[in-house]
């Protein structure tokens, strides 16, 4: 159950403002 990484993605697809979230 990956809750954190899911919401994290989610933020930066959804609010994709910085230059990528740490890839």
């Amino acid at each position: 159950m990956h809750r954190k990484s899911s919401l994290r993605e989610s933020l930066s697809f959804i609010k994709p403002k910085k230059k990528k979230p740490q890839q």
